[in-house]
């Protein structure tokens, strides 16, 4: 075809451009690409794509946010999508920016030697817009029904912007992190946009309206598509083959063509170029997905992913590209997504999404046996209930043991420990882990919690024949550091890797807990850890499996720690300063592990309802603290859950108690009694108490039933001398 247009190109006596028309024309191998509203061909992925992440998070030409891609009918608001601004001033110009390392604030007495923030002026500027889209969100849906993928979107971008605000990263997931969060938000105002204005003329518009300038836009290879997206402005490019389009041109409405271009190239801005380490050398991507464009590739293109040591691990095994189309990552790999059968009962339903959700929560490789099994269900069930429960009987007691010791029949199965041990030192009888110990580090117990832990029926019918085989910590025990003769060097080793373990915690997929045992816990806070190079000792051990496990270098200890900016001396456990330091750490422990067990908790009892709505329930489960799972810094008064005052406690509370509705045998007090946060004034004081206990009884209860061992309760904040 030649550039200059002629009378072939016409339509005799017509000379207007519909959706079938072309303002531009384009050749690309065998295809014929045209636009009925724009006079413009960016560069368009074409058939196969695969998505790679670049080096500043994106997907490079096959981002959603950066190109246009193949329209999909799951998310039609995608080619809502605005463009890069010219501005650089322009207020929302930092959703296509990358921190550096002049954005990431490495945190100060730390272990590790990748691990820092974000810097606040970065926050500053994307909080607002965060904000922003989240009031328009609300306004929407207070005169509109919910739309649950828009939801589901604000509230993955809500989640974000705090880890962002508070969480300290690695510096690839910082990255990562922060290109996620931009096309959260990129998607959100998109779709939010959709909704508000675009949606009613893509139903039941017919003319063509005015294209919008600022959109990205779509192509597609469907007529009708093309025919909705003129509708409605979106720029859009219909992608035929030659046959067709010649076919096309012999008829009678032969297509009018008013230009032939060439198809552009991918702009110099967006990255191409793969992450590259310390010394230069590219660093292998994983590919996250290959097949075709449209729903699919969009789905995957929404997923928050961390490129972290474990997701490169698992991903690296996977096999080799497929012919055809293909999805897989490492979720699919487990086969933990795979379509259920239709026909299945809803009691068989629920059965098959617990055992995938058991597979999905089992204990991770890197704290199972070296040969990556786990260890028996038996001897973690019958350990976690001999030190727990103090009315199974002894028999059974001394049966797990003595399975313990000899591995099981016929020498089959011999038990590794999850973590490399040393000789015991102590014969002293376990800690009753049932009740706190007394000492001054741990903060105040809040009475109704502890009571409904002292109401928990501890026989061994009460546990869920289908509970994990691993029943570890999200974070160490808290009464560790009191029950410790070591707590300095207990305080030093959490207060050097803290930040790095919440990095680790909150940016790994939600499918997978990351967990350690009590002596895992005990040995890597107890040990000296030090430069040396003896591959074969108990401390070399501890560090590599810390490497394996924090997911990052762990470097020389600190010569100084610190708790909210303030320095601690562990080799002074006694100052009254540092014990109310260390009180202040202690409180920390237990309200994170709480968060942490209660999300864990739902997806056992609910593997449905994650099923259907993975990110609307993690965000039920987050309004119990509000909104977030991460604690940025230490609060001054308490509130929520441990709030002194039950006016104050009632939001969290019925946050709480709407979660448990769905959990299995939830007393009907708790079905079907709701309380009042916007006017507490309307529950009676003792309406609201009999809540409280129902409620605390009954997750007290559900842990011990689907974990064999208690749960770590919230405690009020230690009392600071003024």
């Amino acid at each position: 075809m030649e550039a200059k247009i002629d009378e072939k190109f016409t339509r005799d006596g017509d000379p207007t451009i519909q959706w079938f028309d072309a303002k531009c024309l384009a050749l690309e191998g065998d295809m014929v690409i045209t636009s009925p509203n724009v006079d413009y061909v960016p560069y368009l992925t074409l058939g196969r794509s695969r998505l790679i992440q670049r080096a500043d998070g994106r997907f490079g030409p096959q981002d959603f946010t950066l190109m246009p891609q193949k329209f999909s009918i799951k998310y039609p608001h995608s080619g809502l999508i605005p463009r890069l601004p010219l501005d650089r001033d322009h207020r929302a110009a930092p959703l296509w920016l990358t921190p550096g390392r002049e954005q990431f604030i490495v945190c100060a007495g730390t272990a590790f030697n990748d691990v820092g923030n974000l810097c606040q002026e970065w926050v500053g500027k994307v909080e607002p817009l965060v904000k922003e889209l989240s009031d328009g969100v609300a306004k929407y849906e207070a005169s509109n029904p919910r739309d649950y993928v828009l939801a589901g979107a604000l509230t993955n971008l809500k989640q974000t912007m705090s880890r962002l605000k508070f969480n300290p990263y690695t510096g690839r997931d910082l990255i990562n992190d922060y290109a996620y969060m931009c096309r959260c938000a990129l998607d959100v105002h998109a779709h939010l946009k959709f909704l508000l204005h675009y949606q009613h003329l893509m139903v039941a518009g017919n003319d063509p309206a005015p294209v919008v300038p600022s959109a990205l836009g779509a192509w597609t290879d469907d007529p009708e598509v093309v025919q909705f997206l003129v509708a409605t402005g979106i720029p859009v490019w219909f992608v035929r083959s030659r046959f067709d389009f010649t076919a096309a041109m012999g008829s009678r409405f032969r297509p009018n063509v008013q230009r032939v271009a060439r198809m552009g190239s991918v702009p110099s801005w967006v990255v191409k170029g793969l992450l590259k380490d310390a010394k230069k050398q590219t660093v292998p991507s994983p590919i996250f997905y290959e097949g075709l464009g449209g729903d699919n590739m969009h789905l995957f293109s929404r997923r928050h992913i961390f490129v972290g040591v474990h997701t490169s691990r698992a991903l690296a095994d996977l096999p080799d590209a497929p012919t055809v189309e293909g999805l897989y990552d490492e979720r699919t790999f487990r086969d933990v997504t795979a379509p259920l059968d239709p026909y299945l009962t809803t009691e068989e339903r629920n059965k098959v999404i617990s055992q995938r959700v058991m597979k999905a929560v089992k204990m991770p490789s890197i704290l199972g046996s070296s040969s990556g099994e786990p260890s028996s269900s038996g001897s973690a069930q019958s350990s976690a209930l001999g030190s727990s429960s103090a009315s199974i009987s002894t028999s059974n007691s001394a049966s797990s043991t003595e399975t313990r010791r000899h591995g099981g029949k016929k020498g089959k199965g011999k038990r590794v420990e999850p973590y490399p041990s040393a000789q015991s030192t102590s014969s002293k009888a376990p800690r009753d882990k049932w009740v706190d110990p007394d000492s001054d580090i741990i903060p105040p117990a809040i009475p109704t919690w502890q009571d409904a832990l002292r109401l928990v029926d501890r026989r061994p019918q009460n546990l869920e024949p289908n509970r994990p085989q691993y029943n570890g910590y999200h974070f160490p025990d808290p009464a560790m550091f009191a029950s410790t003769r070591n707590l300095g060097q207990f305080m030093l080793n959490w207060l050097a890797s803290r930040q790095a373990w919440l990095a680790r915690v909150s940016t790994s997929d939600r499918d997978g807990e990351i967990t350690g045992s009590p002596q895992m816990w005990r040995e890597f806070l107890g040990a000296k850890y030090d430069q040396s190079n003896v591959a074969d000792t108990f401390t070399a051990r501890c560090r590599q499996q810390t490497l394996n496990l924090f997911g990052v270098n762990m470097d020389q200890p600190p010569n100084a720690v610190y708790w909210q900016e303030m320095q601690i001396m562990t080799h002074d456990t006694d100052s009254p300063r540092t014990r109310r330091a260390m009180c202040e750490v202690v409180w920390d422990a237990f309200e994170h592990s709480f968060r942490f067990e209660l999300r864990a908790l739902d997806r056992l009892v609910c593997p449905g309802e994650w099923e259907r709505d993975a990110d609307g329930r993690e965000a039920m489960v987050a309004d119990v603290f509000g909104g977030n799972f991460l604690v940025g810094s230490m609060p001054t008064e308490n509130v929520g859950l441990a709030a002194e005052e039950y006016r104050d406690r009632v939001g969290a509370l019925e946050a709480l108690r709407k979660l448990m509705v769905s959990w299995k045998n939830a007393p009907s007090n708790i079905i079907n009694h709701a309380l009042h946060p916007d006017d507490p004034a309307l529950d009676h004081a003792q309406t609201y108490l009999g809540m409280e206990g129902a409620v605390s009884q009954f997750y007290c209860q559900t842990f011990f039933n689907w974990y064999a061992r208690p749960p770590v309760l919230l405690h009020r904040i230690p009392l600071r001398e003024e």
